[in-house]
Formats: structure tokens, C-alpha cells, sequence
């Protein structure tokens, strides 16, 4: 149970990025969120963030509920890939 409620739960970030995705390629081009590569990027810096707040919070929730320390360093090392990714994206505009 412990490792499902891991993968679940470490997929929706993910999946909020898809339904936005998906959600933003059926509307009309005057209608788009994302339309231009200013934007595109504002975006995925937006879900780094949010990708990295999620890992941190799970893995606060694994270290709370004593599970394997295997799942706190996966979210840890998670967290810390998506600041680092986060930082890089922010000095690149």
C-alpha cells in the first residue's frame, strides 16, 4: 500500500501539467495560455516549483509515518532536482 500511495500521489504534478497542457492545445490560438516561448517557460518554472514543494511535502509525510528511508531520500533527491532545475531556469531568461 505504502509504495502505491507513493507512485500515486508522486504523479500529480504530472498530471496537473498534462490537463493543463491538454486543456490549453483545445482552445483557439487567441484563447492560449501559453503562446509564445516567454510564456512557456513561465510555466514550466511554475511547475518545477510546484513539483518541488509536492516532493518536499511527501517526503515530510513518509518521515512522519516512519516508512522507508528509501521513500525520503527518493523525494528528497526529487525536491532538490526540481530547485536546482528551478534556479537554472530562472537565470536562463
Amino acid at each position: 500500500m505504502e509504495i502505491f500511495l507513493n507512485v500515486v500521489l508522486g504523479l500529480f504534478p504530472t498530471m496537473a501539467l498534462a490537463w493543463t497542457i491538454a486543456a490549453d492545445v483545445k482552445k483557439p490560438e487567441s484563447e492560449k495560455v501559453v503562446d509564445n516561448e516567454v510564456d512557456a517557460l513561465q510555466h514550466r518554472k511554475i511547475f518545477l516549483l510546484i513539483h518541488m514543494l509536492w516532493a518536499l511535502t511527501l517526503m515530510m509525510w513518509n518521515w512522519m509515518r516512519e516508512s522507508h528511508g528509501a521513500w525520503i531520500v527518493i523525494w528528497a533527491v526529487t525536491a532538490t532536482v526540481s530547485g536546482a532545475l528551478l534556479l537554472r531556469a530562472r537565470r536562463r531568461r
